[in-house]
């Protein structure tokens, strides 16, 4: 909820709603139009005029003497009122209904005034206006009914008996017609523009108002700056969202909507651990809608945002012993899966050793989005039922090892907060440099509060989506259980030009619902139910020494080259990257390091891999790097 507002907030909310305020505004003054000229009935007005007399001098007697009487004029201006207040009684509109009747059809009468019979005649007075034309002597009397011939007999009517009653009873004065009704068949309500006019009025300012109320009972996320200062943690980046130039057309969208009504058909149920189709094109499931930062479709400002979020989270855990980084999320489908495998691969990027471990043993995804089998992992990994060379699905795209989860557990949290486990992350924290771990959303499940020894939590958050109120309950558990909350990353974020930001909605708490975390779910128990505590320890496969050719390539590459490119040299060759190449030529770059990288480098070798050739060599790294950061000519940007 939003306590205070500054123009620069108003500005933002609802230039952020703008289409909505347009549309609200935009059908309200078409409801109006349509309602002024199909629902209001047209109403017509006549008019008659008669000049007011005091004394009993006419016209032609006032030409041959040629002399006024101030006095007769101020005595004439006078009686216009009490000739008003005379012709608005009872009597004369009695004597006006009984003419009207007497001198025109019921039918013409019916459409002027809908509910008058003869037993019950119209009021003729709320139709009737009477007034001096600025200030004179003279009086008009307007009609308006909704017919036009029916407004002019009214004033005729009135004209007509007027000067019997005015004698009858003032006894002075007297009244010359100047003018006698005529039917006018232009109507005068309602006006169509005016009726316009207002509706737009009207529903801009309910648009706006609803736009305001809802912001200020809103509780999702929308200011970096208050999240912050709220939980006291960094932001450690910002992803705009991957949606931003993929429009669905307009006969894709028909198509959606017509595959609605067709019926359904059963889909041939196929087994969740087998590797899904491989996407030539993003290197991912075709079915898995995470987008990897490998994909030459994702923006350079996308790219960019997760090796930012690299960068941060090197300095946030350069005091920390463990390397190990838990991504999670306070709720459901905030982006954790794809913010881990995308984090993992920017580490791989710059040739770093990232082991990607797939936690959620509730509902996997990353073998779907790496395209791996899933036969074997983290599961059986922990209870020993396979070894690491057998659960560790090596270079599944560049440096980056994939340990998925493997079959189902009923128990999850129980092996995640094992020692098994944790001595198991000790044993590949020597091996890998960054190790990414995956896990469900902690309002969910305690799965990520189990974990022991890990480096720090990354919570990432969805704009417009994670409430403030969810984000408190999951600060109190990491609070609780004493591990290093590193700080949050803003997922799906939209920015227009107009430099506000726009979010994308989804449902909530729909993927782990109830059913979906209930043991009446069938699941996959390939896997023993053996208690953990019998379980044998992690780690029995022989593991590959420094003496093997991997081992020591490694090594020189990291005595030669990483040490003389750290971090800072890391950012100031990003930062010179950025400024010399455009989104495009950038992109290319990438390609082109990623295809002299997998063609040339980075083989494994018989005794890492069972299944790689036996005369498997790595190449030279310290020239494979030199290959990798030398940029291929590009023309100059003239700024």
């Amino acid at each position: 909820m939003n306590q205070t507002y500054t123009l620069r907030n108003l500005a933002a909310v609802l230039l952020g709603r703008l289409r909505f305020i347009v549309i609200c505004t935009l059908l309200t003054g078409v409801a109006a139009l349509l309602l002024a000229r199909f629902w209001i009935p047209y109403r017509y007005e006549a008019y008659a005029s008669m000049y007011v007399r005091n004394s009993g001098v006419t016209a032609a007697e006032l030409d041959r003497t040629g002399n006024v009487n101030m006095n007769d004029l101020n005595a004439s201006k006078s009686l216009v009122s009490t000739y008003i207040a005379v012709l608005t009684s009872q009597t004369v509109m009695n004597e006006v209904s009984r003419q009207l009747y007497a001198t025109l059809d019921e039918d013409t009468l019916r459409e002027a005034f809908p509910n008058a019979t003869p037993d019950n005649p119209p009021n003729v007075l709320k139709c009737i206006k009477m007034s001096a034309v600025n200030s004179t002597e003279v009086m008009r009397i307007t009609a308006n009914t909704r017919n036009p011939e029916v407004s002019a007999r009214i004033c005729n009517i009135l004209v007509g008996i007027a000067p019997e009653s005015l004698i009858r009873v003032v006894g002075a004065g007297s009244v010359e017609v100047i003018d006698e009704a005529a039917p006018i068949y232009r109507p005068v309500s309602p006006s169509l523009p005016l009726f316009t006019l207002v509706g737009l009025f009207v529903g801009l300012c309910l648009s706006v108002l609803t736009v305001l109320l809802f912001d200020f009972f809103d509780d999702t996320v929308k200011d970096a700056e208050k999240l912050s200062n709220m939980f006291s943690r960094p932001i450690l980046g910002e992803i705009q969202s991957a949606d931003t130039d993929e429009k669905e057309s307009f006969p894709s969208k028909v198509q959606t909507f017509w595959r609605g009504f067709a019926p359904i058909k059963r889909k041939k149920r196929r087994d969740r651990n087998a590797p899904y189709k491989r996407d030539p094109n993003s290197g991912a499931s075709r079915r898995s809608r995470r987008k990897l930062i490998t994909d030459e479709n994702i923006p350079f400002n996308i790219v960019e945002g997760y090796k930012s979020i690299r960068t941060n989270v090197v300095f946030s855990l350069g005091t920390a012993r463990s390397k190990t980084i838990v991504v999670s999320s306070a709720a459901p489908h905030e982006g954790k899966s794809t913010t881990a495998a995308n984090i993992a691969l920017a580490f791989a990027q710059i040739s770093k050793r990232v082991l990607l471990i797939d936690a959620d043993m509730r509902k996997p995804v990353m073998h779907r989005t790496f395209t791996a089998d899933n036969s074997t992992g983290l599961s059986t990994l922990i209870i020993s039922l396979s070894t690491m060379e057998d659960s560790i699905r090596r270079h599944v795209m560049g440096d980056l090892d994939l340990l998925p989860s493997g079959p189902l557990p009923p128990n999850p949290s129980e092996l995640l907060s094992s020692a098994q486990f944790q001595s198991m992350l000790e044993r590949l924290s020597e091996k890998y440099d960054y190790i990414i771990i995956d896990t469900p959303p902690m309002n969910v499940v305690s799965d990520a509060m189990s974990m022991q020894g890990v480096g720090g939590i990354l919570l990432v958050v969805r704009y417009a989506q994670a409430t403030y109120e969810d984000l408190a309950e999951t600060m109190k558990k990491i609070d609780l259980s004493g591990a290093n909350m590193l700080g949050f990353v803003i997922n799906d974020v939209e920015r227009h030009p107009a430099g506000y930001y726009r979010y994308n909605r989804y449902g909530r708490y729909g993927y782990y619902g109830y059913g979906y975390y209930g043991y009446g779910r069938r699941r996959n128990h390939a896997v023993n139910p053996v208690a953990v505590t019998d379980a044998a320890p992690v780690g029995d496969a022989p593991q590959p020494s420094d003496a093997d050719a991997q081992g020591v390539t490694r090594n020189a590459f990291d005595a030669d080259t990483r040490n003389g490119f750290g971090a800072d040299a890391q950012a100031a060759f990003d930062a010179d990257t950025r400024k010399a190449f455009n989104a495009d030529a950038q992109s290319a770059f990438d390609a082109n390091a990623r295809r002299v990288f997998e063609a040339n480098t980075r083989k494994p070798s018989a005794a890492a891999n069972p299944v790689a050739p036996a005369d498997a060599v790595p190449a030279d790294d310290t020239a494979l790097f030199d290959a990798l950061i030398a940029p291929s000519p590009q023309p100059q940007n003239p700024s």
